[in-house]
């Protein structure tokens, strides 16, 4: 009760004294606080989150209010953060819907039925019945006699482009590579994985380790023999940092430095 009382008269010499020390002390204060928040790290997530469900389940109304209006006052913002999140998270997004389909199974068909009868589930539809018949096509052409002779040609290409270029690349070195991304350097996808040039052999990229990196189907079709740089600026992707440190190398192996490979093999 004493220390109340002294508090309460004198509160504005404690907080100016406070703000001082604070001013006078920043870096101290700081560098205790990391140390304090690595060696306790899970703890202090823990006792968070902990707190935030009290929170939440006592102020749910509220807090769901809040966040509506943040929303549409910040709609753009939260959408580009959304997208952006999305992107980075897809396995954990994915992983939830699953979970969320075999909970609630005939809701999540409600809410699809409902979004294939808007305009753009209709849309999508088209667009996947569009994709399937081009693949149907694709897979029918190839069989044909115009198709395997200008499959012929394009491996004959293939073939002059790796003989003008360094060609250092082994089997030994694709297992490397294909053991090192087990995912699509680009999206995070996992499936229908291709090898991909960094820097493409029609504008002088080595057929070698350090210029292969492993691409999911679509990415690999869509960058063709664009500039990476250029092509993940389009894409909206931050661009690989294996990449980066591939090019890096390769610059240096150029201008005389060893043969140095990727640190991640």
């Amino acid at each position: 009760m004493g220390e109340n009382r002294y508090y309460k008269k004198n509160r504005k010499r404690i907080l100016l004294y406070k703000r001082d020390y604070y001013k006078k002390n920043r870096k101290k204060i700081l560098e205790k606080a990391k140390k304090h928040y690595q060696e306790n790290k899970n703890k202090i997530k823990k006792g968070r989150r902990a707190y935030w469900k009290k929170y939440y389940d006592k102020n749910k109304i509220k807090v769901l209010e809040k966040n509506k209006k943040y929303n549409k006052e910040n709609k753009e913002k939260y959408s580009k953060y959304r997208k952006k999140w999305v992107k980075n998270n897809r396995e954990k997004v994915n992983e939830y819907a699953r979970e969320r389909y075999k909970k609630y199974p005939e809701k999540q068909k409600a809410l699809r039925q409902k979004y294939e009868k808007s305009e753009k589930g209709r849309v999508k539809i088209k667009e996947r019945q569009k994709q399937k018949k081009y693949k149907e096509y694709q897979s029918s052409y190839w069989k044909t006699e115009k198709g395997k002779i200008k499959n012929k040609i394009r491996g004959h290409k293939r073939r002059l482009l790796t003989k003008n270029t360094i060609n250092t690349l082994t089997e030994n070195d694709i297992k490397i590579i294909q053991n090192r991304d087990k995912k699509c350097v680009y999206c995070g996808r996992d499936k229908n994985l291709t090898f991909e040039h960094i820097t493409p052999l029609n504008k002088r990229g080595e057929n070698s380790f350090l210029n292969g990196v492993m691409a999911c189907e679509s990415c690999n079709k869509s960058k063709r023999d664009r500039d990476v740089f250029g092509w993940c600026k389009l894409k909206g992707y931050n661009v690989p940092k294996i990449i980066i440190d591939n090019l890096k190398n390769l610059e240096l192996n150029t201008h005389g430095g060893k043969n140095v490979k990727s640190k991640t093999s």
